[in-house]
């Protein structure tokens, strides 16, 4: 049973790399080329399940900083708010940040929905990383 536990991760992982960041369609003239862009997607695809973990059951309440960088949650509250955050604000905890990257992702937030998925967060991520850019342009 040990053995099986982290299945449904992997699973996840395989999912956010095949599907989110759509390793299989890649087309290089070498294997070497292939290689160093599936160690890219796959360190992104590891980072996805494990914020999504993370603000699930592992450490919900820890400030989101743990796991993002100060502009990857300034951009969503500044969508969110409609005005950025204080710069003296702390930043808020995991349960708080990650269902503003999973919105951008398509995840509705209803009250019994619970925290997003890997699929709801991959396409979120996408959509922030773009946000994160225009935040460092634009923020004073």
């Amino acid at each position: 049973m040990d053995i099986y536990k982290p299945r449904w991760r992997i699973e996840d992982y395989h999912l956010v790399l095949k599907a989110g960041r759509r390793v299989e369609e890649l087309q290089f003239e070498t294997a070497e080329r292939a290689a160093k862009a599936i160690y890219t997607h796959a360190a992104a695809a590891v980072r996805i399940v494990a914020l999504r973990d993370l603000a699930r059951r592992h450490h919900p309440d820890v400030p989101c900083t743990e796991a993002l960088s100060e502009s990857e949650w300034r951009a969503p509250w500044t969508r969110i708010h409609k005005e950025p955050p204080s710069r003296l604000a702390p930043p808020p905890s995991l349960r708080q940040a990650v269902p503003w990257i999973g919105r951008m992702g398509g995840h509705l937030g209803r009250e019994g929905d619970g925290t997003p998925g890997a699929r709801t967060l991959w396409r979120g991520w996408r959509d922030l990383q773009t946000l994160v850019v225009l935040y460092e342009i634009l923020a004073p």
